[in-house]
């Protein structure tokens, strides 16, 4: 993907993709903590750090954390997160995953990715990693799983389609899922060793929480509509009132967590 266009990847999202994208449970950070050994002086990056969904979770058990993203509104909403929290051990740096070492960033000892390392070069990224990080050092990938379609999945990405076509848009041009599995990917790799886990939580999601949601995607944001955007949202209301009712709609959430560690160490 041009750089140009991951910095635009969520224009205008980053107020909705901090209020409507579910965070992660805090067993899956005591887990990451318990298993990478986190300290008081372990210090690590957020890579594609958003609005700081993991970020700050993160902050809150090692001692420091550089969180890069290439979009301003994401940086802008994280760091606003960060204050009111009463954060003050994260560095924030705009930029792409893969300029890492041009940011300077000092000695990190573990990188993690929330939702964004399909956004990436993958390939690089892991061998930037591999000369960055200390021996021990880790990548982590936080993540979300859907192996159960959610009752307003198929009424959601009819309207979508119908505005914006079949193909599935990001920035200014299309995307695909990658052939091969971030897990598979990392085996392949110098971080062979991989630790996958999952974590399941039933929760409850209504009309509007839904309607949100899409406006945090990049497949669904804004700017794809020009104006016709209202018109998408009203008729995505219709969609999912008449595919799933009024709501509450229960669900069951589910999250993933990968920690991936060279097989020496």
């Amino acid at each position: 993907m041009p750089r140009d266009d991951a910095a635009r990847l969520f224009a205008g999202a980053a107020e909705a993709y901090a209020e409507y994208r579910p965070g992660y449970p805090d067993e899956l950070f005591d887990l990451t903590a318990r298993r990478l050994a986190f300290t008081a002086d372990t210090r690590i990056a957020d890579l594609g750090c958003g609005p700081g969904t993991a970020t700050i979770p993160l902050a809150r058990r090692v001692g420091g954390v550089v969180a890069v993203d290439p979009n301003t509104e994401m940086l802008e909403v994280a760091q606003a997160a960060a204050a009111r929290a009463g954060i003050g051990t994260i560095e924030f740096h705009q930029g792409h995953a893969e300029d890492l070492p041009k940011l300077e960033p000092g000695p990190v000892e573990h990188a993690v990715f929330g939702r964004s390392f399909h956004w990436t070069d993958r390939d690089a990224v892991v061998a930037m990693l591999d000369a960055l990080l200390p021996p021990h050092g880790a990548i982590v990938l936080l993540g979300s799983a859907r192996t159960v379609a959610y009752p307003w999945d198929a009424a959601v990405r009819a309207v979508r389609e119908r505005f914006l076509g079949t193909e599935r848009r990001a920035g200014s041009g299309t995307y695909s899922h990658p052939a091969v599995s971030h897990a598979d990917l990392l085996v392949a790799g110098p971080f062979g060793a991989v630790e996958p886990y999952s974590f399941d939580e039933d929760v409850e999601y209504d009309l509007e929480y839904v309607l949100g949601l899409q406006r945090s995607y990049s497949h669904s944001a804004e700017h794809l509509f020009g104006e016709r955007y209202g018109e998408f949202q009203d008729a995505l209301r219709e969609a999912v009132l008449a595919a799933c009712g009024p709501g509450p709609y229960p669900v069951v959430k589910q999250d993933t967590l990968i920690i991936a560690r060279r097989p020496r160490a």
